[in-house]
């Protein structure tokens, strides 16, 4: 460890990250164990050594320090890390109270801890120093005179404690493109940083090498996990759609009611809520999943780079992975440039959302992307015909194989994308009506036969939540993988259910699960036929379950009957 950090939350509450102290600490010390980390074998001799942070809700411009309270957290401070059996890095808060107090605590472990260790006769441990908002002219005065008497270089952000900094401490060395912390984030200074210290110690340092190295989430996972807006949006969609068919059969209601009406149903509204909500959803969860240490900047960037995906999810994907990938390049190529902390937020969370914005509109990528959805929606809206073979039984084959699919993995994999990709404009989904028939209501139906004769407390759980949520199928696969015939009456269920759902038109019986199945019934335009087909999935799978239940109960007291004979 070769850094001392030393500041306060500042005054500039345009500022992202100044008030969480242990974010801003671990984000600093991970970039600095990048820096000459391109040997994986090798540990980084770099890192916070000492760092006296003190983080106060009041702006420092205008505090009272008699009235404020504040608290100060610290690195490499305390009984442990005296004693030296403190060896991971931990961020720690080491005194609360009037800021005052805090100041006077900081004065006083700068002279006994700081400063000894900066002014070491011996080769010292201290390297460099970072500033973030300091007091130079009384609070971190002792460090920074011995930073500058050591002639230890120092970057940091606040313009206007660096500026103070360098005209109080002669010879002080202000290295980096140091200067203010308006609209800059915790990434953002903490790369500024690591890249000025490297920079003078000529080590290299790249913020892409090095440190723990995450998986990154597929784009599969990405959207799934986008589902809760799909809901919203489609529930929402749903609402208005009856609610303008309830008020043009009505007539026009000179109102206060009918200006509600006419406000919820206003077309701009329903056209945004179909055809840019959704994209824009998946473009920021893309871009915060992938690149995480972004954070509001990748969901500023991203933001604006799916206003190019009118009406495709995939676009939208696209557009965040594609910010995902400039962010970090960007951020470093302004860092390497000189560029201020500021400005190099600007532009990478302003201009790299804008520049992929422009480019998905004009190379064409938003319409290829949207005949791709096209295609998949009507593949799987549609039963195929050959010949003479107008499509019966496909319904039946396609439900037994779902049922199936979703114990095998291919459940998050291949069908809740693809019942979101029929999601995209609002609508309710085909595979969505299969999976609520198939999944949910199977289930359910196995755990209301077991909730009736065993009592099974998890069941009772299980039928509960699948009826009212659409949701715990799981709860059902340890019966069917129990009994045959619980499994044969859960592909048997599944399977007629789906053959009645797509016996007519498809898009007629749309809905959803994960929602109450009365919600889910309300979604699809023929409310009678996805009503049946639910009902044949629960009813088949309950007697099946009833079925598996009464032959074990007979089974197992003619075995006892036989024994007793026996005996």
């Amino acid at each position: 460890m070769s850094v001392i950090v030393v500041g306060s939350s500042g005054g500039g509450t345009a500022t992202l990250g100044h008030t969480d102290p242990q974010d801003l600490l671990r984000a600093i010390n991970d970039e600095l164990e990048r820096i000459n980390s391109c040997d994986e074998n090798r540990r980084s001799e770099h890192g916070i050594l000492y760092a006296l942070f003190i983080s106060c809700d009041a702006s420092m411009d205008c505090v009272n320090e008699e009235r404020d309270i504040a608290t100060l957290w610290t690195v490499g401070i305390g009984e442990d890390c005296a004693k030296g059996l403190s060896k991971s890095f931990q961020v720690r808060p080491y005194y609360t109270g009037f800021l005052k107090a805090v100041n006077s605590k900081v004065k006083e472990l700068e002279e006994n801890i700081l400063v000894p260790a900066i002014m070491q006769e011996k080769i010292s441990l201290v390297k460099g120093m970072i500033c973030i908002s300091c007091d130079p002219k009384c609070v971190n005065f002792s460090s920074l005179s011995a930073a500058a008497k050591q002639h230890l270089p120092v970057t940091g952000s606040g313009g206007t404690s660096l500026s103070a900094a360098a005209t109080t401490h002669e010879g002080l060395s202000i290295v980096g493109n140091a200067g203010g912390s308006v609209a800059t984030t915790t990434y953002t200074r903490a790369v500024s940083y690591a890249y000025a210290l490297s920079t003078v110690w000529k080590e290299p340092y790249s913020p892409f090498k090095g440190g723990q190295k995450n998986g990154k989430p597929k784009i599969g996972s990405i959207l799934d996990a986008c589902l809760p807006s799909f809901l919203a949006v489609c529930v929402s969609c749903k609402v208005l759609e009856f609610i303008l068919q309830t008020s043009s059969t009505a007539g026009e209601i000179d109102s206060h009611g009918g200006d509600l009406v006419k406000s919820l149903t206003n077309y701009q509204f329903i056209q945004q809520l179909r055809y840019q909500a959704l994209p824009s959803v998946c473009s920021v969860v893309a871009a915060t999943s992938l690149a995480p240490e972004h954070g509001s900047t990748a969901v500023m960037a991203a933001t604006v780079a799916s206003i190019s995906s009118w009406g495709s999810i995939l676009a939208g994907l696209f557009a965040g992975w594609l910010v995902s990938l400039l962010l970090g390049r960007t951020l470093f190529m302004s860092i390497r440039l000189g560029i201020p902390a500021t400005m190099t937020n600007i532009i990478t969370a302003g201009f790299v959302g804008s520049s992929v914005a422009l480019l998905c509109h004009v190379s064409g990528i938003v319409r290829l992307l949207s005949n791709a959805s096209i295609l998949i929606r009507t593949f799987v809206r549609t039963a195929p015909s050959f010949g003479t073979w107008n499509g019966q039984g496909y319904g039946f084959m396609f439900g037994c194989l779902f049922c199936y699919g979703s114990k095998v993995g291919w459940y998050h994999s291949i069908f809740l994308p693809m019942i979101l990709i029929e999601m995209e404009h609002g609508e309710a989904s085909i595979w969505g009506s299969i999976d609520i028939c198939t999944l949910v209501l199977v289930s359910a139906g196995i755990c209301a036969a077991n909730v009736l004769l065993s009592r099974d407390v998890i069941t009772r759980r299980g039928l509960k939540i699948n009826l009212l949520c659409g949701d715990f199928i799981e709860v059902a696969y340890p019966y069917m993988e129990k009994s045959t015939i619980v499994n044969l009456s859960a592909y048997l269920a599944s399977g007629i259910a789906s053959e009645i759902l797509y016996s007519s038109d498809p898009t007629q019986v749309m809905s959803s699960a994960y929602l109450p199945f009365p919600i889910s019934i309300f979604l699809a335009h023929d409310t009678f036929r996805v009503s049946l087909a639910m009902l044949s999935a629960f009813t088949v799978s309950f007697l099946g379950m009833l079925l598996s239940i009464l032959v074990d109960f007979f089974s197992t007291h003619a075995d006892a009957n036989k024994k007793r004979k026996n005996d």
